[in-house]
C-alpha cells in the first residue's frame, strides 16, 4: 500500500500510496483510526489540498465563516465541502487606509474544484473573482530570514531573532516600524524594502530557480485525464508575447500605396460583407415591399395591370425622362365617383411638374 515515506521539515511524515484506490481507503473513519493507532494518540492525517490565490477579494470576505463558503460553493457550482478552508495572504492590520480588496489563499479538497475556479472562477461578496495557482516558494527561516532552505525557526542556530522589517534585533511581530523609509532587507543589506518583501532581488532570483526545478510550476491547471488541464504556462507566455509584439507593431500610414490604413479597409470590408448579407436576405423574402422616397413598380405587373386604353402606353427604360400627367376626371363622370390615384408618388423635394422616374416603372395618370 505504502511505496515511500520521508520526514517533512516541520516534523510530520509524507507518504506516497501506490494507487488511487489505496488513497480512498484512508477516507473511511474506520480506517483511519485503525492506521493511526500504530503511531500514538496526538497523531493526524491531513489531507492534501490544492491551494489557489484568488486575487483582488472584498475585505467584507470573512473567510472563517462556514457559511460564507458554504454559499460560494453553492454560486460557483462546487460540491459541498469543496473549500477545506480560506485565509488571507496578509495580515488585516497591514492594510492600507480604506482599503477594499485583498489577495486571498482558497485550499481545495479536490484537482476538479481547483481546475474549475481557475478556468471559470468565483462570485464572492457579489464580485467575480479569478485565481492562480500557489506555487511553492523558497522556504526562509523566520528567525534568521536564510533561504537556504536547510532549517526553520524553531531549528535555527542563531541566538536572536532578525526583524524581517528593519532589520534590528527583535521578533518581525513586534517591530514598531511603518515608515518604508526606515525598511532593511538583511538579505540584500538594503534600505530600499523589507526582507520579507516579494519585491526583493534575493527571493525573486530564488524563486525563479525554484520554479524550474518545480513540474508543477510548468502547467497552468492541476494535470488530470482531461486535456484540456494539460496546458503549460509557456502558452500563456507565448499569447501574452504575440500580444505585445502586435501592439508594437507599427501602422501603415494613410498615403501608404494610396490607400487608407489597415484597420479602416477591414472596417469598410466588413460593413460591406454585412450588407451584402442584408440584400440577399431582403431578395429572398416573397413579401418584401420596396420601401423609400420613390417606390418602384415591376413592369410585367404593372403591364398586366394597365387599363386597356393604356396598353400600348411607352414605358421609360433607365434613361428616360418622363412627365408625370397630373390625373383629371373624366368629362363624363359624377361628383361623387371617386378620382384616380397615382401608382407612383413623386418625392416631396422634387418639382411637382418634373420628375426622374425610377427605372423599370411608368408613370400612370389613372384607371378607367
Amino acid at each position: 500500500m505504502v511505496t515511500s515515506a520521508r520526514h517533512l521539515p516541520h516534523g510530520g511524515i509524507l507518504y506516497e500510496i501506490e494507487s488511487a484506490e489505496s488513497a480512498r481507503w484512508f477516507e473511511i473513519p474506520a480506517n483511519r483510526s485503525k492506521f493511526l493507532t500504530k503511531f500514538g494518540n496526538d497523531v493526524t492525517i491531513k489531507d492534501r489540498t490544492y491551494n489557489i490565490i484568488v486575487e483582488n477579494v472584498p475585505v467584507a470576505y470573512n473567510p472563517e465563516s462556514p457559511n460564507i463558503n458554504a454559499d460560494i460553493e453553492k454560486k460557483g457550482g462546487l460540491k459541498q465541502g469543496a473549500i477545506v478552508k480560506a485565509k488571507w495572504i496578509k495580515p488585516i492590520a497591514r492594510r492600507i487606509p480604506n482599503q477594499r480588496t485583498a489577495h486571498a489563499i482558497i485550499s481545495l479538497k479536490s484537482k476538479e474544484s481547483a481546475n474549475q475556479i481557475l478556468r471559470f472562477g468565483l462570485s464572492i461578496e457579489g464580485k467575480k473573482v479569478y485565481g492562480r495557482k500557489l506555487l511553492t516558494e523558497p522556504t526562509r527561516c523566520l528567525k534568521c530570514h536564510s533561504f537556504d532552505g536547510s532549517h526553520v525557526a524553531a531549528e535555527c542556530p542563531q541566538e536572536h531573532d532578525v526583524c524581517g522589517t528593519c532589520g534590528a534585533q527583535h521578533h518581525t511581530s513586534t517591530c514598531k516600524v511603518d515608515d518604508p523609509a526606515f525598511y532593511h532587507c538583511i538579505n540584500c543589506n538594503s534600505q530600499s524594502h523589507a526582507t520579507w518583501s516579494r519585491d526583493c532581488p534575493t527571493f525573486a532570483a530564488k524563486y525563479e530557480n525554484y520554479k524550474k526545478r518545480s513540474d508543477d510550476s510548468k502547467y497552468r491547471f492541476f494535470p488530470m485525464d482531461d486535456p484540456l488541464t494539460w496546458e503549460t504556462t509557456l502558452d500563456d507566455s507565448m499569447q501574452s508575447n504575440e500580444q505585445l509584439s502586435s501592439e508594437v507593431r507599427p501602422q501603415p500610414s494613410n498615403t501608404d500605396h494610396g490607400q487608407p490604413p489597415r484597420q479602416e479597409r477591414g472596417q469598410r470590408y466588413n460593413q460591406g460583407r454585412r450588407n451584402d448579407a442584408k440584400t440577399q436576405q431582403r431578395n429572398n423574402n416573397p413579401n418584401h415591399i420596396p420601401i423609400g422616397t420613390q417606390s418602384r413598380i415591376p413592369i410585367d405587373w404593372l403591364m398586366k395591370n394597365l387599363p386597356p386604353s393604356n396598353k400600348d402606353a411607352t414605358v421609360p427604360n433607365d434613361n428616360t425622362t418622363a412627365t408625370t400627367p397630373t390625373p383629371t376626371a373624366s368629362p363624363n363622370a359624377s361628383m361623387n365617383e371617386p378620382q384616380s390615384t397615382p401608382l407612383w408618388f413623386p418625392s416631396p423635394s422634387r418639382s411637382p411638374t418634373q420628375e426622374q422616374t425610377p427605372a423599370g416603372s411608368a408613370p400612370v395618370s389613372g384607371w378607367d
